[in-house]
Parts: structure tokens; sequence; C-alpha cells
């Protein structure tokens, strides 16, 4: 541990780390491995927004009584709790609630997009038993 983080104390440290005989060094990555990375993190984000559009909704509309289960695949049911006349929804609370559909479809067609490719790349890799990105399990 060095005191005083600085320019000089961090390169300090640096060759200190780098000259010890159990120090361990990472391969630099390629340009390829970096833009399949990009792409993974690229499809997590929108699934990440879909995420959290999908609970603020649903949070929204618990608030006023309307209780949906907490899985994507009830969007269609969530969508019928937001039209469904015995809610009794403000005019307000539709509107904005829709609009919140509405984002949740983008960031399903985003992700799916880059699904399209991420998948074929992720499945190259599990075949050649490349220790890089890989298909959940």
């Amino acid at each position: 541990m060095k005191r005083q983080k600085n320019e000089a104390a961090d390169a300090e440290a640096g060759c200190e780390a780098a000259a010890r005989p159990t120090m361990r060094f990472v391969a630099v990555k390629s340009a390829e491995r970096q833009a399949e990375g990009m792409l993974f993190r690229t499809r997590d984000l929108p699934v990440k927004q879909q995420t959290q559009i999908i609970n603020a909704l649903r949070g929204h509309l618990a608030e006023h009584g309307v209780m949906t289960p907490q899985v994507i695949v009830n969007m269609a049911r969530l969508g019928a709790a937001l039209e469904a006349p015995e809610a009794r929804l403000p005019d307000a609370v539709r509107e904005l609630g829709r609009l919140l559909r509405g984002e949740i479809g983008i960031r399903s067609r985003a992700a799916q997009t880059s699904a399209r490719r991420f998948l074929p790349i992720a499945r190259k890799n599990a075949e050649s038993g490349d220790d890089g990105l890989r298909l959940p399990a």
C-alpha cells in the first residue's frame, strides 16, 4: 500500500508488482474480442432497461390496486390490466401506462436485434471451447 494517491506512487507500485516472481499477467484483448464484449454489453442494456420499465409500470399499477405477477411473460396480462374497465384507473394512468408499454416494446425489439448478432458469436465460442464469451447454461 502506498500513501498519497498520485501518478508517481501508482507507477512505483506498478513497477514493484511487475517485478515480483508470483505476479500473473493478463493477455491483451484483440480488437475483435473487445468488439464481441461490447456486443454482449449492448444486448444487456435494453434487457435491463426493459426490466426496469416493467417493474415501474407494475409498481404504478399496484398503487392503484392492480396487481400483476412479476414475470416478463405476463406482459399481456399487464396490458389487459391496464385497459380493464373494472380497474377504474384514471385516464392519466392509462395514458402513461400505454406510453411505458410502448417503451417496453422498443427495448424488447432492441434486445432481439442485438441477440440476432449475439447468438452466432456465442455459439461459435462455445463450440470452439473458447474461454471467452459463451452462451449461458
